[in-house]
């Protein structure tokens, strides 16, 4: 189980900060993590072969499956989250509590090697005291100075990776895989429930 909710719940309002492209495809062919776009929590604990995961609510039309998975050697967690019983996002977070720049770039190679490059990067500087020293930029990331992400796209799958320091003092890294004709509904289910 993951050892620092708020860290999690940092990295996720980060990832938040994207804005959700409104486009429609047919997500029949998107794969991701051994998943098909809109297939059910069934359908996905099968493909897993993890038919015991337990099912969490989110809010009141959001369902996610939690695992603890390895993702390109490192220890992860994954939710795996479904709208109207359609998978729609998947969440992987890291778990390494001091992860640094030279592991986001290299995990970040391995999603442009798969996705292309990336189609934006951002770094959202807090403090602005290391921003032209790139040897201070791990010190950055742990003083909560300055968030980095990325983002690429396909047809159907908006992949992003993001990593920054929680107000507990944690740093991490999170991608997160969206569904882009299930990212409006998802959405909407979400602000429907404040």
């Amino acid at each position: 189980m993951i050892r620092d909710y708020s860290s999690f719940l940092f990295l996720q309002v980060l990832l938040y900060l994207f804005v959700f492209t409104n486009l429609s495809y047919d997500t029949a062919s998107a794969q991701v993590r051994n998943t098909t776009w809109g297939s059910s929590v069934e359908e996905v604990k099968e493909a897993l072969g993890k038919p015991n995961l337990e099912e969490r609510k989110s809010t009141d039309k959001i369902v996610f499956l939690a695992s603890q998975e390895t993702t390109a050697g490192k220890e992860t967690y994954v939710a795996y989250y479904f709208v109207d019983d359609k998978l729609a996002k998947i969440r992987v977070l890291y778990m390494n509590p001091s992860m640094t720049i030279t592991e986001f770039e290299s995990i970040s190679n391995q999603i442009t090697s798969k996705y292309g490059s990336p189609y934006k990067e951002n770094e959202n500087w807090h403090d602005d005291t290391w921003k032209d020293d790139d040897n201070e930029l791990d010190y950055a990331i742990r003083m909560g100075d300055v968030t980095i992400s990325k983002s690429w796209k396909t047809e159907d799958t908006l992949v992003q990776f993001g990593i920054g320091r929680s107000n507990s003092g944690v740093t991490g890294q999170v991608i997160e895989y969206v569904s882009l004709e299930l990212a409006e509904t998802f959405n909407n289910a979400i602000s429907s429930d404040f």
